[in-house]
């Protein structure tokens, strides 16, 4: 729709909008001399890096006042490689590969009394494997703090494939043989998405240009995966509600990333 292309507009321009106030600030904070941080720092380590990350999707739920009914977020290890394919001055351009599997943690409260039902019902439940793999292509701005740390800004854009999908699914959930709600539940039917990105991360130099990458990344997804269209059924008082709940694709990532030195292969060589 009309408005949520401009809601995505209005976060790619608040993204862009950091990225200038940092470069502009990293500009009269370091000098004209050590321009050059992006090669500085990636000159001295190996081109690709082992990554391992841990990410929280986001989902949103809107309540329901007969019962409650939420997707619950979870933390789930991801894994891959990033490659830094070029550097000019303190910029550094680089692309990724990684895959997670997602949970998705369908957390339902029946509470006591409702439906005549004698006590409270709660439903935690798992949902997996969802597995998706992605593709990061990202610009970084580095800044020197000194030889053994650097920190950087970055943006860019995600391909993300979804390996799996279910359809559409209806379902109703009885307790006592009572009817306690409804579950209308849909699943994209498209297997690539697309979304951006903004990466906050500090290089830090372990030993002798061992680095380890410490970074944030937030990825804002242009389309939703999935939803359910729950409505809550009061059969004694003939009512009923409800709520809808959205795996929006979007998600948070904390990730470390190893680079051994840029001469690694050849000391492993000569050994």
């Amino acid at each position: 729709s009309a408005e949520k292309h401009l809601n995505i507009f209005m976060k790619i321009k608040k993204h862009l909008l950091l990225l200038a106030v940092f470069i502009t600030a990293s500009s009269f904070s370091f000098s004209q001399e050590n321009k050059r941080h992006a090669e500085n720092l990636l000159n001295r380590i190996f081109p690709v890096g082992l990554k391992i990350g841990l990410d929280q999707s986001v989902y949103k739920n809107s309540p329901n006042s007969l019962i409650t009914y939420e997707w619950r977020k979870v933390d789930v290890l991801t894994f891959g490689f990033d490659y830094n394919i070029y550097q000019s001055n303190k910029f550094n351009f680089r692309i990724g590969l990684s895959a997670k599997n997602t949970v998705l943690n369908e957390y339902v409260v029946i509470p006591a009394g409702f439906n005549s039902i004698s006590r409270q019902v709660i439903f935690d439940e798992l949902d997996s494997p969802n597995w998706t793999y992605h593709l990061p292509i990202t610009v970084d701005y580095v800044a020197r703090i000194n030889d053994e740390i650097f920190f950087t800004i970055g943006v860019g854009y995600e391909l993300m494939h979804y390996g799996f999908t279910e359809g559409t699914d209806q379902f109703d959930v009885s307790i006592n043989n009572s009817v306690v709600y409804n579950n209308f539940f849909e699943e994209t039917q498209q297997s690539l998405f697309g979304g951006y990105n903004l990466e906050l991360s500090a290089f830090v130099n372990l030993k002798n240009d061992f680095f380890i990458r410490f970074g944030y990344k937030y990825h804002a997804n242009n389309e939703n995966i999935a939803g359910s269209r729950i409505i809550g059924i009061d059969s004694v008082n003939n009512t009923d509600a409800v709520s809808g709940h959205i795996w929006t694709g979007n998600y948070s990532e904390f990730s470390i990333v190893l680079y051994p030195p840029i001469d690694w292969l050849k000391s492993k060589s000569k050994k």
